[in-house]
């Protein structure tokens, strides 16, 4: 059986929600061997060996995404298409779009500014309305998926 401390210190009564004091509760004395006063003895310093330890759940990142539109607008034929065309033309818009967003990942991944890139890829893609912001909330390393940090 474990023998109990020589010695007990009492906490102030803590309050419930309905508004009723709880019964002081004994504590170990900070003198006892063992007992979580006496680690806590450099508080400074343990709280900065836990921020060293887990640094990166608290880094912040600002982040940027650029949007490229899958395809372009096209204009309405000023014929009639058949399907086998019409496909043909959305296809080819794709594959415009798409050359577009590799040579736009590479510029960025440079370092060209990802607003000016963006409003860039919404005219080649025929869009006439603004882009959306490239800005994003700051994130921490928590929030984001593992595949992120490659």
């Amino acid at each position: 059986m474990p023998s109990k401390p020589d010695k007990w210190v009492w906490t102030r009564a803590s309050i419930r929600r309905t508004g009723e004091a709880t019964t002081p509760r004994p504590v170990a004395a900070a003198s006892e061997p063992g007992s979580r006063r006496e680690s806590l003895a450099d508080p400074d310093k343990d709280i900065a060996d836990y921020y060293t330890a887990n640094s990166g759940a608290y880094e912040e990142v600002e982040l940027e995404r650029l949007y490229v539109p899958r395809a372009q607008q096209l204009e309405a034929p000023k014929e009639k298409m058949t399907p086998e065309e019409t496909q043909k033309r959305q296809q080819d818009a794709q594959a415009v779009m798409k050359k577009e967003a590799a040579d736009l990942r590479a510029r960025a991944a440079a370092g060209e500014d990802i607003a000016k890139l963006q409003e860039e890829a919404y005219k080649t893609a025929g869009f006439k309305i603004a882009p959306p912001p490239t800005k994003m909330e700051k994130h921490r390393r928590s929030s984001l998926p593992p595949a992120r940090f490659r």
